[in-house]
């Protein structure tokens, strides 16, 4: 089962990539492709650590909502072919860039940064260090008005990353990208800095496909490196030993947990079957508790679908988020997931076509922000908490903001005498 996934999937990808003018980077890759490579991996590296092979049911499920999600896909791209490419979109290089207001933008995310660093710094004169470390590191988390800064700087650090891979002598743009970056780390909460490195290096790829493969490798080691980093110096702050052994199957318990949870939530004694309604509901909901809670202080605190912990392998290891594929499988209706999935494939497709075919910093923003959360579907689906939600929506807005916006004066001509 797993060859023919792997086929259809080079298939589909060798005829986006005549169709995408030779090139590999697409919509259907960014997000499909974890699901191949994981699944591949997992059936014949991770079992070897005891964990539980794929089954053939879910790769079913996988091969066949790709084909789905491609065919949205096709049709996203046919409903946004009227927007006009900039000039070398289709060689996948934008060489035009509205112009962004760089000095502000360094000031706001370093007067961020320093509010962060001043959340942290009172809490730790207030609580001491090992009250911050209770209830999980509650204390380190980003919260108030400074997580919500926090959040909207995320994408004005990635075009200051893309900058500085244009011009390298300026340094400040890159240390005040790594300064952001350990304080999204310091919340504890692996997703915040993995989708922030994500998200510079997508943008960087919408603005000049070269990236791709320039950084990929780079980019992969960092994630797993800061994956690791974030438990050892957990594990350092609490005076905990662990065994090596345990940084590897956590690492591909995150990475594999949800693919393979996929089987226990379709079918058996933990499936989780909701109806539409109730799907849409917990979809959906996200933006408005979040302005709930802000005008009452109320907040609504029911959640349709919470697996339990369920064993990933005969290792131990145990993951409780299901893969956005499985997600969408848990509901009543055989018929909406499959509507479910090529609309996605639609949006996304549209999405990065729209990326290509703008030259606004602001809508690459958006972009590069729903492909960093919706790569990482394999392990969760994201938009069902506000924080994504809310990165998308300033990730345009923010930019917009910080953009020079110059407005074009019509003077009428006049005949000479």
């Amino acid at each position: 089962m797993e060859i023919l996934m792997l086929a259809v999937f080079a298939l589909i990808l060798l005829v986006q990539y005549k169709i995408n003018n030779r090139r590999v980077l697409c919509a259907f890759l960014l997000i499909m492709g974890p699901y191949v490579a994981i699944t591949l991996l997992n059936n014949t590296v991770g079992v070897a650590y005891d964990f539980y092979s794929i089954d053939d049911t879910v790769i079913g499920y996988i091969t066949v909502f790709m084909c789905i999600f491609y065919l949205g896909s096709l049709a996203g791209r046919r409903l946004t072919m009227h927007r006009r490419l900039v000039p070398g979109g289709l060689a996948g290089v934008d060489e035009q860039s509205h112009s962004i207001n760089l000095k502000w933008v360094c000031l706001f995310v370093f007067a961020v940064c320093l509010l962060r660093t001043a959340q942290l710094g009172v809490r730790f004169l207030q609580n001491g260090l090992s009250a911050m470390m209770a209830d999980d590191f509650a204390l380190f988390q980003m919260d108030g008005i400074v997580g919500h800064l926090m959040i909207w700087i995320k994408p004005l650090c990635a075009i200051l990353f893309y900058e500085w891979m244009k011009q390298k002598r300026k340094i400040v743009y890159l240390l005040l990208v790594g300064f952001a970056g350990g304080l999204l780390a310091s919340s504890f909460i692996k997703y915040h800095i993995i989708t922030f490195v994500l998200l510079l290096y997508i943008y960087c790829c919408l603005k000049d496909h070269r990236y791709f493969f320039k950084l990929g490798v780079g980019v992969l080691i960092l994630i797993f490196a800061v994956f690791i980093l974030n438990y050892l110096i957990s594990f350092v702050l609490r005076s905990m030993e662990v065994d090596s052994s345990f940084y590897l199957l956590h690492l591909w318990k995150y990475i594999a947990g949800g693919t393979i949870n996929m089987q226990a939530v379709l079918s058996g004694p933990d499936s989780i079957t909701l109806t539409v309604g109730q799907w849409l509901y917990d979809f959906f909901m996200p933006i408005p508790r979040m302005l709930l809670k802000g005008l009452t202080g109320v907040e609504d605190e029911i959640n349709l679908f919470n697996p339990d912990m369920l064993a990933v392998g005969f290792n131990g290891e145990e993951s409780n988020v299901v893969a956005t594929l499985g997600y969408m499988l848990c509901q009543s209706s055989t018929l909406f997931a499959v509507a479910i999935v090529f609309l996605w494939g639609a949006v996304s497709e549209g999405v990065f076509y729209l990326s290509r075919a703008k030259t606004s910093d602001a809508v690459k923003s958006f972009a590069a922000v729903f492909f960093a959360y919706n790569t990482l579907s394999f392990f969760s689906s994201f938009f069902r908490l506000s924080g994504p939600w809310e990165e998308l929506i300033m990730a345009f807005a923010i930019v917009w903001i910080f953009s020079y916006h110059k407005r074009t004066v019509n003077v009428p001509s006049v005949s000479p005498l």
